[in-house]
């Protein structure tokens, strides 16, 4: 009878042996594939990441003004000694608001519109100056603000428009 008991628990302790290797080959291979899925959930992740910041940079974009100079002209006021110009442009961009030229300061220099600047929609600047017959190349920026409420500004040379 001890030989039985001695074989059962042999067999019994072998049987355990079996399932707790099986149980370990089987939490082996479960492991590695939520390793694997972990990896591809991370690669998911990181093309979301990079195609929300592809359409944000493709939105910012879209939503900046392309201004199109058209021409222009210029008048030189000799009774008051002040030379007028104008540039005229288009917006083939986004719409903006809150328009300002700024400039250095020697002459003076406004936009119109002002408040808003939609699609397609036409525009002008206009600098002036006393005490000059002539206007000389100057710099100018225009600053605005995009759809998105980002303030941003583009520079400008007006011999280079017209």
């Amino acid at each position: 009878m001890r030989d039985a008991l001695l074989w059962a628990q042999t067999i019994i302790l072998f049987v355990t042996g079996v399932i707790v290797a099986w149980y370990t080959w089987e939490t082996h291979k479960i492991r590695k594939d939520a390793a694997a899925q972990n990896k591809l959930i991370a690669r998911q992740v990181e093309l979301m990441h990079e195609s929300l910041q592809f359409e944000l940079t493709r939105e910012q974009q879209a939503s900046e003004p392309i201004f199109k100079w058209q021409g222009g002209g210029s008048n030189h006021a000799s009774a008051i000694n002040r030379f007028d110009r104008h540039c005229d442009f288009q917006n083939a961009g986004g719409a903006v608001t809150d328009l300002e030229v700024k400039t250095d300061g020697s002459f003076t220099a406004s936009i119109t519109p002002k408040d808003h600047l939609d699609e397609t929609q036409k525009g002008t600047v206009n600098f002036s100056r006393y005490g000059v017959s002539t206007l000389s190349d100057v710099n100018f920026e225009i600053h605005y603000t995009t759809r998105l409420k980002k303030p941003s500004k583009k520079s400008f040379c007006p011999s280079q428009q017209s």
